[in-house]
């Protein structure tokens, strides 16, 4: 029995004492009733001892707690992480079906517009008008980028 299960089972101790004693001193004529185990009090170095185990024991369980709660941290990010790239990759799909919407009703009104003119012609005009219209708006956006594009460009 160690001195942890000591502590635990005093009652067992005092009735292993009392059958015991009962037996050697009833050579004399004594009858033991009971007895009484009050305070298991060990040695200063084994309690030190004793404490040091017990504080290890808790640091092992805060640690192993810690680290349960970074993995949990940890694996609620990388969800995060994955719904923000879908619902950003949905937002471009649905950014991409809008242009080709759009593309697809300015040249239905080009083609009503551009009656007599050659088919290339009428799509060399709407892409000439829609990289302008791009230019635009993506210098407008990049003030510090419009001189470099302009002389790329122009």
């Amino acid at each position: 029995m160690d001195l942890d299960e000591s502590f635990i089972n005093k009652n067992q101790i005092a009735g292993s004492i009392r059958q015991q004693l009962a037996q050697d001193m009833s050579n004399y004529g004594y009858e033991i009733m009971s007895s009484l185990v009050t305070d298991l009090s060990p040695d200063a170095g084994v309690k030190r001892s004793m404490n040091e185990i017990n504080a290890s024991k808790r640091l092992k369980e805060a640690a192993s707690h810690q680290a349960d709660a970074d993995k949990v941290k940890q694996v609620k990010a990388a969800e995060a992480e994955a719904e923000a790239r879908y619902l950003s990759g949905v937002g471009v799909a649905r950014q991409r079906t809008a242009i080709v919407s759009g593309l697809k009703g300015s040249i239905a009104e080009f083609e009503q517009q551009g009656e007599g003119r050659s088919e290339r012609g009428r799509l060399g005009l709407f892409f000439s008008r829609t990289r302008c219209v791009f230019f635009r708006s993506f210098l407008q956006s990049t003030a510090s980028r419009r001189k470099t594009l302009w002389t790329f460009y122009f």
